[in-house]
């Protein structure tokens, strides 16, 4: 699954529902592009601000149009791990490749438990998603970050930080690692990193 995708926009109409007819083409022109998938309704795609049907037609909509050799990774991060279950069925029932998830609000046993109950559960595997801009309340101890990564069928993680030694450490332990911040890209393949999820690929793929 290593390579570079584009952190989907999420396109909607004027009501706030999912616009299939623009997904389609803005997926195609990345594709097209050069990008080796996308990464949909995370933060940038504002997946945890819609509803889970607005999500499913999202994954449906562009689970139809990949092309060969392309991969949709899918997050499913849901205040509750029951909601994020769901998602990641639905994701595999549709022909994704990966499932991630930002850390649910709790303190480190929660977390714990929510990534293992659903790398357990699912069929896809599991991205974790490392950002601390935007959930400053998890892995405060980098080493709960480390634990998680030994779960059976968590993959790797998608890494939105500037700490490049913890990146680094991820990567030689073995773990599939996506560089997240768009101005660390070069940074981040240097350190080792095996791809980049983005925003800006969106407008610059080439």
């Amino acid at each position: 699954l290593a390579g570079l995708y584009s952190a989907f926009l999420t396109p909607l109409t004027p009501d706030r529902k999912f616009n299939p007819a623009v997904a389609e083409p803005m997926l195609h022109s990345l594709l097209h592009a050069g990008c080796d998938g996308v990464y949909v309704a995370g933060t940038t795609g504002e997946g945890l601000l819609l509803p889970q049907s607005e999500r499913k037609a999202l994954v449906e909509t562009l689970s139809r149009c990949l092309t060969s050799g392309k991969r949709l990774l899918v997050h499913v991060g849901a205040a509750t791990v029951k909601d994020a279950l769901v998602l990641a069925d639905h994701a595999a029932r549709h022909g994704a490749h990966a499932i991630s998830s930002l850390p649910p609000k709790g303190d480190a046993a929660l977390i714990a438990g929510y990534y293992a109950e659903l790398a357990a559960h699912s069929s896809l595997p599991l991205i974790l998603y490392y950002f601390p801009k935007a959930a400053p309340h998890a892995f405060a101890d980098p080493n709960q970050l480390l634990d998680i990564c030994n779960l059976p069928n968590v993959l790797g993680v998608k890494f939105t930080d500037f700490n490049f030694y913890l990146m680094q450490r991820l990567i030689k332990r073995g773990n599939l690692v996506f560089n997240g911040y768009d101005e660390a890209l070069a940074a981040g393949l240097l350190m080792g990193a095996q791809g980049g999820i983005g925003s800006t690929y969106n407008i610059m793929p080439e």
